[in-house]
């Protein structure tokens, strides 16, 4: 008798540990908002030396946040589409008043930077590059907007773009 409930306690706990395991694993596979590896796109404060306009040669002022989504800008034009350099802080935030929206890596993996190649060649005023300094894989900003990646994610890239890429650039 003993054994007998002892077998069954035993029976229905592995039960609930493989439901558990499995609904684990399909919670995990689900993705409410649509941006697996990637936390939700979140709005940052305008920094307001953003109507500033920085001459060549002068330092690089502090930002609010890195990578900056707004602040004193070098007007100009600089390289877009897939960057092999870094992009100095005062040139991304003219890239974002410009309209780009910048992609930027940090110790990428030969395949993310060509998924990442791919996804530019496939989007308008999308730049992509190299950036150290990041506290995340990837990082995506727009105009006062940001979202963090821990993977490539061609379906939240493609919806951050379509949801912060300005019709028009923002004037500054």
């Amino acid at each position: 008798m003993v054994g007998q409930v002892y077998g069954a306690h035993m029976h229905r706990a592995l039960a609930a540990w493989f439901f558990a395991v499995v609904a684990l694993g399909l919670c995990t596979a689900c993705d409410p908002v649509g941006t697996v590896g990637c936390d939700k796109p979140f709005a940052e404060p305008i920094d307001p030396n953003s109507s500033q306009h920085l001459l060549p040669g002068v330092r690089e002022p502090r930002y609010l946040t890195n990578p900056p989504t707004s602040g004193a800008h070098r007007p100009g034009t600089y390289a877009t589409g897939v960057v092999a350099s870094p992009i100095a802080r005062p040139e991304q935030v003219t890239l974002l008043e410009q309209g780009e929206v910048l992609v930027q890596y940090k110790a990428a993996s030969t395949s993310t930077r060509a998924d990442l190649r791919r996804f530019v060649h496939k989007t308008a005023h999308v730049t992509v590059a190299p950036n150290a300094s990041l506290r995340s894989p990837i990082v995506v900003t727009a105009w006062l907007w940001k979202m963090n990646c821990r993977a490539f994610s061609d379906s939240a890239l493609r919806d951050f773009v379509k949801a912060h890429q300005p019709a028009q650039p923002v004037s500054g």
